[in-house]
């Protein structure tokens, strides 16, 4: 690769300096760059452009990019809210998850398919060390591979590899903070470890609200392995934030057509 890069190098000042004999008539290169001379001009222009060529194409953001936004809904750990009686009828509990998302106030476009990063139920992110290309047992997963994921306000949050996953050590862009009105809460219920794989505690299975149960959130203000898996020892009763309010949120990723 580093050889590669040499030789790209060395044909754009190749390519500079016969331009600059052609176009500057051998004048020093400072001279041509300031000179008045209209037919110069256009030439060091175009010098210009061939030094200044974009040597990190292979840095560069994917084709595809997607939304992601923390809900303005906090439903317990049974993920069950009053406000949205037809998802409590969803027995799996991820699509009762994505059900609140494809319905939250935040949804930017409801024309667009938004799922819950969640783990439970039929949904599984790794059961076991993933290759380069694919995760053990990974199932109705919702980050879509060699993605960027952006906030609504159109922030870089992360990039996910071939396995649709992120390093979360490292592969965290910026934090993602909750954009609606009111509090500044970021958990989010995750069931996640820090690798990925599923936690002990997801609430049951995400079928238990109750204060003595326990379940694993996220905080996606962080940009490392706590955005995955900051607490896994929360009351399922979603209410252990100030005065008793709700805490936790569904952190919601857009698919792709």
């Amino acid at each position: 690769m580093d050889v590669l890069i040499c030789m790209g190098d060395t044909v754009r000042i190749l390519t500079a300096i016969m331009l600059l004999s052609i176009g500057a008539g051998c004048t020093p290169f400072y001279a041509s760059l300031f000179s008045d001379n209209s037919g110069e001009s256009e030439t060091n222009a175009l010098l210009l452009t061939v030094l200044t060529s974009d040597r990190s194409s292979g840095n560069s953001d994917p084709s595809i990019q997607l939304r992601l936004f923390l809900t303005a809904r906090q439903p317990d750990g049974d993920l069950q809210s009053s406000s949205e009686p037809a998802c409590a009828l969803i027995t799996d509990s991820a699509q009762r998850a994505d059900c609140y998302c494809s319905n939250d106030p935040m949804n930017p476009d409801p024309l667009a398919t938004f799922k819950a990063m969640i783990v439970g139920g039929n949904r599984i992110a790794t059961t076991g060390t993933c290759s380069k290309s694919s995760c053990p047992g990974q199932q109705d997963w919702v980050l879509h591979p060699l993605a960027l994921y952006r906030s609504l306000s159109g922030e870089r949050i992360f990039l996910t590899d071939a396995t649709s996953l992120f390093d979360p050590g490292n592969g965290i862009l910026n934090p993602l903070t909750f954009q609606g009105n009111g509090g500044a809460s970021t958990e989010f219920w995750s069931g996640l470890s820090t690798n990925w794989s599923n936690a002990g505690n997801n609430c049951n299975g995400w079928t238990d609200g109750t204060p003595s149960g326990r379940g694993t959130v996220g905080r996606s203000t962080f940009a490392d392995e706590r955005f995955l898996s900051f607490d896994s020892n929360v009351a399922c009763e979603n209410v252990h934030g100030p005065g008793g309010s709700k805490v936790s949120r569904l952190l919601c990723v857009e698919q792709a057509l």
